[in-house]
């Protein structure tokens, strides 16, 4: 399992025009966790767990980090 983060400015430098807009259309904030498998797979519920950590009250970036680290 690798933790990823979101980033709007390499999303940028990939071509993505206003993406910071386009993160927060999906509802995902720039530093939001997200965790592929070791195999490529996404896991629907854990990444949907960690996108929601602002909604529940969790609010900083090091917060979002440290729940992550440990899934």
């Amino acid at each position: 399992m690798e933790i990823f983060f979101t980033d709007p400015g390499a999303l940028e430098a990939a071509g993505v025009t206003n993406a910071q807009r386009a993160l927060e259309k999906h509802g995902l904030h720039a530093g939001a966790p997200f965790v592929l498998s070791d195999d490529g797979s996404y896991d629907v519920h854990l990444n949907r767990f960690l996108w929601s950590l602002p909604t529940l009250g969790v609010r900083s970036v090091n917060s979002w980090r440290a729940y992550a680290s440990i899934c």
